[in-house]
């Protein structure tokens, strides 16, 4: 069957372009696309979200996927070499693939993948071997479709299974980093670059609609190596979110707001031993921690994994 020389092609086409992929690019929700693809679609949308899941994306120039792109050059390499062209045989310039279609809206003959592509899906088109009837076309176009959403079921499980490949292969680069005292181990938690060891300090931290972050202060000499007890007999004076309703003073209780904020405001006042907390838009106290300070406290951010970090202001 004809339908069978694009079947392996079909297996690397773009979802957007609906060509063979060109310089593939793959979005942290693991959907590859061409790189001039995904740029255009944003540009369109005037937003960085996935064609296919919709999930928006924090990066602006989505990472190479080198596994992909290796795959589908060597397969081209491999077919031009096994399919060499013969000279009385007329072949599409774009795909390689044999002319066995004529399409009537731009009369010029075209392939098969052509055919599944956007430039001429819904064409009508006959075979230019021989007349068909309308009932023969449309079945034979319903096959096709058919077999189209088949590959393209078995090419996002062959995506999913490449994703899964690079994600080990980041692992072991992250693996590869020096482990350095300073860095925390199993969670992605920050400190500010300045410490305090005297004084009234402040600043806001923008949380949005974030389900899961942490603020606060901790101390210099926090253990930073696998997991964190959260409380401030461990230097850790914090709140909390978890689940995108459940706030908690680190280690000591529950909170109930009546107002989800946006931002939080940390008061520090070192010589009174006190962390107070804030929603600033109308200065509402959330909570406030009191104990002895006895060394250099640091801010401190987890913005977890969902999006873009925390933007954090000083206001004094």
């Amino acid at each position: 069957m004809a339908a069978t020389s694009v079947s392996l092609d079909e297996e690397f086409i773009c979802s957007v372009c609906c060509e063979i992929f060109k310089d593939p690019v793959v979005l942290r929700c693991s959907h590859s696309f061409c790189r001039s693809c995904v740029q255009q679609y944003w540009e369109q949308k005037n937003s960085r979200e996935c064609p296919v899941c919709r999930r928006r994306s924090s990066i602006e120039n989505p990472p190479p996927n080198l596994v992909l792109k290796n795959i589908v050059e060597t397969y081209l390499k491999k077919r031009s070499e096994a399919e060499p062209v013969e000279e009385s045989e007329a072949r599409c310039s774009v795909h390689g693939e044999k002319l066995l279609l004529f399409c009537v809206e731009d009369q010029e003959p075209i392939c098969l993948v052509c055919h599944l592509s956007k430039n001429h899906r819904n064409h009508q088109c006959h075979t230019e071997l021989e007349p068909t009837t309308k009932y023969e076309e449309e079945a034979r176009l319903a096959a096709l479709r058919e077999e189209e959403e088949q590959k393209s079921q078995k090419m996002k499980e062959k995506i999913k299974n490449i994703s899964k490949h690079v994600s080990i292969l980041i692992t072991g680069v992250e693996q590869q980093l020096p482990d350095n005292t300073e860095r925390f181990s199993k969670y992605a938690m920050v400190l500010g670059s300045e410490g305090f060891t005297s004084g009234k300090h402040s600043w806001e931290v923008e949380v949005g609609n974030k389900p899961k972050w942490d603020v606060g202060v901790v101390k210099e000499s926090i253990s930073r190596k696998g997991e964190i007890t959260y409380s401030p007999k461990n230097g850790l004076w914090v709140l909390l979110l978890r689940n995108g309703d459940k706030y908690r003073a680190a280690g000591v209780t529950d909170l109930t707001l009546k107002k989800k904020p946006q931002r939080i405001r940390v008061q520090l006042d070192y010589d009174r031993g006190k962390v107070s907390f804030f929603n600033p838009t109308d200065m509402s106290r959330i909570y406030t921690f009191t104990d002895t300070f006895t060394e250099k406290l640091f801010p401190y951010f987890y913005p977890s994994s969902h999006d873009d970090g925390m933007k954090v202001c000083l206001t004094d």
